[in-house]
């Protein structure tokens, strides 16, 4: 870390301080309660606070990460756990103690046995569509009658011998990794092609019995109880401590497994003697545009979630999957670096999937995950999860000693499709109150009551609470939303404030004069910050002194303290900034400055 160090601090105030735009409390349609299926709400219900990241450091983004914010492309957003219509938990995985169930390492060897051995080339979603002409002999008259046009087959019928019936798979997961921001920015304008029982089909929660055995083995060893050495990144694996007895030894024969099940079916494994049936290969690179990423990106819009061939557009995309406020930053590691990254998935030359990560101090935090509909039926999507948690253990294992966490975004207990994320255990909620994170089965009976549920005072949520100070959390972990990011591009973040706000609200357009046309109720007027702060944000009338004596105002090129800013002596202006600190707390402090229009 000290070449990290080094350079930082060799370096001028802008490449330390993260350069933010406030943008204001804001209301936003909701993806996961709307009335019509695969439509946004009616009703704008979500709540949230927004601001914009011209810059952001990665430290800095794992911070607020664990303050409840995520990001989406540039903008960044807090939701209001109280206000909100579906509250949304951030949710980290201890990649450390995670083990890979049954269903999962079964997943994995179906995967490494098509790429070393082949034999599905012929079957619907191994490589297949549904509406191909040769998929027709791949499928039962049941399936096929039953099956839309315009969606992939998810099943496939594996050939045995003429005595026994064929057995038809489950279907996939078919957004089985998406960060929550597709409810957001790219929520279908008509109902996805998908059923709710095919999306929860492969994601059935383990035997209560058995799963709750693990857990507390685990939760043992970790001393859980709510308190802040029971959490990820505060055990004895995250601290580098060594635990005695078996639990140890078997956790680590499960990190070697996963990691070698993951990278034996690598075309750089495969023997010259007999090569591998197909040549995968996985590439991680700093995330950028190719028009190999954008079409499959389209296909996957179009053909999964029903999305409209107009709204899915190349400067879409871009703003969504490609532009991020981080930039790469050295590690202790000269294997990896932070920042923002896309992990590319190609089989034989042909690009079949790509998630965007983003590697921070402590944490691999999911973004999205992407999949070519050809290739339904492989599981991409938990084969990608899977992954991501090996790469949290193999970066540790080269020296990053303080990544621990696999972020996996947002988790909304009333939403089906939000399931699947308690299958990877243990895992940890944070709580909106005081920014800490609980464990998964201490937050469960909390939800399973209120969605708007606390986890560490009375549940559900009071309506009328103290502030809390959001620097309570002291803890270095870490998958998206109900708030829509603005639609801004490159060029727009110049425009003043008010404008960028107006127009927020839609998704990109093939023509930007028809955004918004589908909602009623886009006369309505947006939501003050309210009279109660937000769950977890300070009091912007009564900010902490070290807030506003460690904040400073980028005026033109100049950084100027706050106090002595104009921008805080000009009253609207002031309100903003005031608001903009409260939400972002004391952890923060020093290292974040504002930047109005």
């Amino acid at each position: 870390m000290s070449s990290q160090s080094s350079s930082e601090d060799s370096g001028s105030a802008f490449s330390t301080l993260s350069i933010l735009q406030p943008l204001g409390y804001n209301s936003s349609q909701c993806g996961y309660c709307a009335e019509v299926k695969g439509c946004r709400s009616r009703k704008k219900g979500g709540r949230s606070y927004g601001c914009w990241a011209h810059t952001l450091s990665c430290r800095t983004y794992k911070d607020l990460i664990d303050q409840g914010w995520r990001r989406s492309g540039k903008y960044l957003y807090k939701p209001d756990m109280r206000a909100t219509c579906c509250p949304q938990y951030t949710i980290s995985l201890d990649a450390d103690a995670f083990s890979p169930s049954k269903s999962q390492r079964q997943l994995l060897h179906r995967f490494s046995h098509f790429v070393i051995e082949g034999g599905r080339e012929d079957t619907v979603g191994w490589g297949r569509l549904a509406t191909d002409p040769a998929a027709s002999s791949t499928l039962s008259p049941s399936a096929s009658t039953n099956l839309p046009s315009t969606r992939p087959q998810a099943s496939s019928s594996i050939p045995t011998a003429p005595s026994q019936p064929s057995k038809p798979e489950r279907a996939p997961k078919p957004d089985s990794l998406l960060t929550t921001a597709i409810a957001v920015r790219f929520n279908p304008a008509r109902q996805p092609t998908i059923s709710d029982d095919e999306d929860n089909a492969e994601f059935l929660a383990p035997s209560a019995s058995a799963s709750r055995g693990k857990r507390k083995a685990k939760q043992g060893t970790n001393a859980l109880g709510g308190s802040v050495s029971s959490l990820p990144g505060a055990g004895p694996g995250a601290a580098g401590g060594k635990a005695k007895g078996k639990g140890k030894q078997g956790k680590a024969n499960h990190a070697v497994d996963l990691s070698e099940m993951l990278h034996d079916c690598e075309w750089d494994r495969s023997p010259p003697e007999k090569p591998f049936k197909h040549r995968f290969e996985y590439v991680l690179e700093p995330a950028s545009f190719t028009d190999e990423k954008y079409e499959l990106f389209r296909q996957y819009q179009t053909q999964i979630h029903g999305e409209p061939d107009a709204k899915v557009t190349p400067k879409g995309f871009r703003r969504f999957l490609v532009d991020t406020p981080l930039d790469l930053e050295p590690t202790a590691s000269e294997q990896h670096k932070y920042g923002s990254h896309h992990a590319k998935y190609i089989l034989d030359g042909e690009l079949i999937a790509f998630a965007v990560l983003d590697i921070l101090p402590g944490a691999v935090s999911s973004v999205y995950f992407v999949w070519s509909p050809k290739w339904a039926a492989m599981g991409l999507g938990k084969v990608s999860a899977l992954r991501e948690a090996a790469m949290v253990r193999e970066m540790r294992r080269d020296g990053l000693e303080d990544m621990t966490a696999y972020m996996m975004g947002f988790y909304i207990h009333t939403c089906p499709k939000m399931k699947y994320k308690a299958d990877y255990q243990p895992s940890y909620l944070l709580d909106p109150e005081t920014n800490v994170f609980y464990p998964w089965d201490e937050c469960r009976p909390r939800l399973d009551l209120s969605a708007h549920a606390s986890f560490s005072g009375p549940s559900p949520l009071p309506r009328s609470i103290s502030p809390t100070d959001s620097s309570s959390s002291s803890l270095p972990i870490a998958i998206p939303i109900a708030a829509e990011p603005p639609a801004l591009g490159r060029n727009d973040t110049a425009r003043p404030l008010a404008e960028s706000t107006s127009s927020a609200m839609s998704v990109d357009t093939a023509d930007d004069s028809e955004e918004g046309s589908d909602d009623e109720d886009d006369d309505e007027e947006e939501p003050e910050w309210p009279e109660v702060p937000p769950p977890g944000c300070l009091d912007p009338d009564n900010l902490p002194k070290a807030v506003l004596t460690e904040t400073c105002v980028l005026e033109g090129r100049t950084l100027v303290p706050l106090l002595f800013s104009s921008a805080w002596h000009d009253p609207a202006q002031a309100v903003d900034i005031a608001r903009c600190l409260a939400a972002l707390g004391t952890t923060v402090a020093g290292r974040v400055a504002m930047w109005v229009a």
